[in-house]
């Protein structure tokens, strides 16, 4: 009742047409918090209003401001703020429209002496606002409390009479979870499909490899050089080869020709188509003399 009073004198001090200087009692700042509905049902949306009064010869309204909390309530659309001045008192107002959707507004369940007597009653949990703290800002910048002011208690009226319901309507616990695939088995397929995506690739590089191994192991035509310093070593190894000899001096002779080593390919052709069969030492000391002059046979190799 003391709060109301400063309050409406403070209101008709700001009336206008007023012409009050200052707070009854000589005070300088005076502030009030209320709340309304003081009961509501879940859910529902209340008012919470915060007047503060202050003299402006003794306080710049501009460092004034109240801090406010509403746990567990929220705030919806933020907090308005409205200004008024008249003479030499400021009347700072600020208001917001609270709601409250979350357990921690939810009554607790009590069982009483009354028992059966309780159905048809529902439940009721009052709840208390944080307090109000008017701050005001020094010249260095610091906030001090000046009040401090407390938010009339606000009961909270369950939309349901669990005792009428039953603790089961009541529980808070959420009800057993439904599957229309069960997590092992969605599991499985999972790690099915991961499966499969680590197969494909791994295919595909198989078969690669293959390719390349295939590739490798298959018989290619030597190049003329090669193959024809190959069959002068094979011949030079014989013992009984005379014939072989010729022929393979002969087309090491016809590879020399298209190289231009025609004094080499001359040298060879003797000792092919000679009166005497080629020996097998002359016939390897040509092989290595035209290994020697095309660069180790590399010139066969890109022929």
């Amino acid at each position: 009742m003391r709060r109301l009073a400063v309050v409406t004198v403070a209101a008709l001090a700001l009336a206008p047409g007023a012409h009050t200087q200052g707070l009854p009692g000589g005070r300088a700042l005076a502030v009030e918090a209320s709340l309304s509905p003081s009961t509501h049902l879940f859910g529902d949306a209340v008012v919470a209003r915060v007047d503060l009064i202050a003299d402006a010869r003794e306080f710049d309204p501009g460092r004034l401001r109240a801090a406010l909390r509403f746990a567990p309530y929220s705030p919806s659309g933020g907090i308005r703020k409205e200004q008024l001045r008249s003479g030499g008192l400021v009347h700072i107002r600020y208001e917001a429209t609270l709601r409250c959707l979350h357990a921690g507004c939810l009554a607790p369940r009590e069982q009483t002496t009354v028992g059966a007597q309780e159905e048809g009653r529902a439940e009721r949990h009052t709840v208390r606002l944080p307090p109000v703290n008017v701050l005001y800002r020094g010249a260095d910048g610091l906030e001090t409390i000046l009040l401090t002011e407390h938010f009339p208690p606000v009961q909270a009226v369950s939309r349901i009479n669990t005792a009428a319901a039953g603790a089961s309507i009541a529980s808070l616990a959420p009800p057993p979870p439904g599957y229309r695939l069960r997590p092992e088995q969605l599991a499985v397929l999972a790690l099915a499909a991961a499966a499969l995506l680590v197969l494909y690739p791994a295919t595909l590089l198989a078969r690669a490899l293959r390719r390349r191994w295939v590739e490798a192991r298959r018989w290619r035509p030597l190049p003329p050089l090669a193959r024809a310093l190959t069959l002068v070593d094979w011949s030079a190894r014989r013992d009984d080869g005379f014939d072989e000899r010729r022929k393979a001096l002969e087309s090491l002779a016809v590879v020399l020709d298209g190289h231009g080593e025609r004094e080499l390919a001359a040298a060879a052709r003797r000792a092919a188509w000679g009166a005497e069969p080629p020996p097998g030492e002359r016939t390897g000391e040509l092989g290595a003399q035209a290994r020697e002059s095309l660069n180790g046979g590399a010139h066969g190799r890109n022929a």
